[in-house]
């Protein structure tokens, strides 16, 4: 639970935008009402009794809403987080082995970090990074607690980072979406091969059967709350075990491919580039076909790069900037969560103007035939 306390203009905006009122003043306090109930507003964080007064404030305001205190008070504390909630069928307070805790926060680390992969990447206007991994600095801004009604717990990530489409909500927009779409296929009729489902990646499908447990045999809800400062109609998934079973079954398949050494090559378009003298040097996204060893793999997808020097990330950038594809081949490593090509010997080529109006040209005219799942 957060504790900090609510800023009172931040106290304020939140009733005001909930449909409460000023109904009257009392000494410096402001007095709000919303049908038979009635909060008392202190007029700054700074005086002696107003900590006392907003937990009172917020049980008021759960009760008129029909919501826990605990959600009202991290609304009003922290006002630009939108919240995922995990939770189990169990009971609530109920004690668990510690090597199931240990699983089911790991298991939701790799669901967030796949997921925030994936939504930095599903953009072709997917911003250049020349610091540190947006990911790990969504990872870092973000808030975990345990779930107060049920087994399971609440993950709160930053919905407002002063970008106009954040990292944050974009994640949590996406993992409403692929879970919306994996729960379908509890009907029979819905296989794990249709279109609509390939739209989630292999790692985004192996980290949400990871959330029914070690053997995938735990129903579980996915409950959406969203910043009400940038509100949407709250929603909850409910996934049953047999859905999780389904897609664990296809990522074990899928996971069997090779992993050996192997020549990859990429050729398309630069979506981000990272420079992080402190972690990872000289690389870039590009997303388009992989060829694996002369064949092509697959549909289009993000492939990490690494130039292995300044002068052929200094290439990628400009043709980033102008629009230019690229072809990048080496070493390819598949065991990653993206697949990773060594292009540090003579394996970076901007492409010429001529390739960037086909490509332009495709894209305009949707995917190619060979794009389609």
């Amino acid at each position: 639970m957060i504790r900090q306390l609510p800023a009172i203009d931040d106290v304020n905006e939140y009733l005001r935008t909930h449909g409460w009122i000023i109904s009257g003043r009392w000494r410096s306090a402001s007095v709000w009402s919303l049908q038979t109930f009635d909060v008392l507003v202190p007029a700054s964080e700074h005086l002696t009794d107003t900590p006392q007064r907003l937990h009172e404030l917020v049980q008021c305001v759960a009760a008129a809403e029909g919501r826990r205190p605990a959600s009202v008070w991290r609304d009003m504390a922290a006002s630009t987080l939108d919240t995922v909630s995990y939770r189990t069928m169990g009971e609530p307070g109920a004690p668990v082995a510690l090597p199931l805790c240990a699983y089911t926060v790991g298991a939701v680390h790799e669901l967030i970090t796949v997921t925030a992969h994936a939504a930095l990447l599903e953009s072709p206007a997917a911003f250049v990074e020349t610091g540190p991994d947006p990911v790990a600095i969504l990872l870092a801004q973000s808030l975990v607690s345990p779930h107060e009604d049920a087994p399971g717990l609440d993950i709160c990530l930053p919905s407002d980072t002063g970008r106009p489409d954040p990292l944050g909500r974009r994640t949590v927009v996406r993992l409403l979406h692929n879970a919306t779409l994996a729960c379908q296929t509890i009907d029979a009729r819905v296989s794990v091969e249709h279109p609509d489902l390939q739209t989630i990646s292999f790692a985004e499908r192996r980290a949400l059967a990871a959330l029914a447990g070690p053997q995938q045999t735990t129903g579980f809800t996915l409950g959406f709350h969203w910043s009400w400062r940038a509100p949407r109609t709250d929603e909850t998934v409910d996934i049953p075990p047999e859905a999780s079973r389904k897609h664990a079954r296809r990522t074990a398949d899928e996971g069997k491919r090779p992993t050996g050494p192997a020549v990859g090559a990429v050729e398309g378009f630069v979506v981000s580039l990272s420079d992080d003298p402190a972690s990872a040097r000289w690389r870039i996204t590009v997303r388009g076909h992989l060829e694996v060893d002369g064949a092509t793999v697959g549909k289009r997808r993000p492939v990490t790069v690494d130039l292995g020097d300044a002068t052929r990330y200094a290439a990628a950038l400009a043709a980033h900037r102008d629009g230019l594809p690229v072809r990048a081949s080496g070493a390819l490593d598949r065991s990653r969560r993206t697949p990773e090509i060594d292009a540090a010997t003579d394996g970076f080529t901007v492409l010429t103007p001529d390739s960037v109006t086909t490509e332009r040209r495709q894209d305009s005219h949707g995917r190619r035939p060979a794009d389609s799942e």
